[in-house]
């Protein structure tokens, strides 16, 4: 079995295509974040390609909050970052309100 060659081995060689190289990087760079309120980190969001077919696909979870069975989905995953915020949103909402908090700023 060939071991896979990276894009960075290729552009070593004279064989790169600096502009693959650059989105590879960015993507890398921006696949993973914490959620915070106020100071405290309430959550995680990140992006994977470990499934099957491979295709992109974000996480979410809620981290540190207990409770509320049945009212707030405390993980889950979306296609686009955009959707993933949307649902962490709502369930980190629906989690504030069961535990009678508010946002913090």
């Amino acid at each position: 079995m060939a071991a896979r060659r990276s894009l960075l081995q290729d552009f070593a060689e004279g064989e790169g295509d600096v502009d693959a190289i650059s989105e590879q990087v960015e993507r890398a760079l921006f696949l993973d974040y914490d959620v915070k309120s106020g100071e405290f980190t309430v959550g995680r969001i990140s992006r994977t390609t470990n499934m099957a077919p491979p295709q992109p696909s974000w996480l979410w979870a809620l981290n540190g909050v207990h409770g509320a069975h049945g009212v707030m989905t405390p993980t889950g995953h979306a296609q686009t970052r955009e959707e993933t915020m949307e649902h962490f949103a709502i369930n980190w909402r629906r989690w504030l309100a069961w535990a009678g908090l508010q946002e913090l700023s």
